[in-house]
């Protein structure tokens, strides 16, 4: 299985005043994919002649094959890990409560 996040974050407004809440939003998916070994058959196929009603069957072997499977799953903020800020006056973050955005204090 693997994981690929195509996922952005957004600060809602391009600037803030002192005491404005900063929001910063995520969006996107984890699309997962994953691939299994599978076999297919053996297959037996009726076949009729529709004009004289004459019927018999087709075998088809087995045949191992690999599926693969590819789901988008949505995302939200990790909570149980801190977020960290690296700004020079690191604020505290708070996560709303659909996981889906961060907010402080400007």
């Amino acid at each position: 299985m693997s994981d690929d996040f195509n996922v952005t974050a957004e600060y809602d407004q391009p600037s803030y005043i002192g005491g404005e809440t900063i929001k910063v939003t995520i969006s996107g998916e984890d699309v997962v994919t994953e691939t299994q070994d599978s076999q297919i058959g053996p297959l037996t196929i009726p076949i009729i002649n529709p004009v004289t009603g004459a019927k018999t069957t087709i075998s088809v072997p087995v045949e191992h094959a690999t599926i693969t499977v590819t789901t988008e799953e949505s995302v939200i903020i990790d909570v149980s890990e801190p977020i960290v800020d690296d700004s020079p006056q690191p604020r505290t973050w708070v996560v709303s409560n659909d996981k889906l955005s961060i907010s402080s204090v400007a």
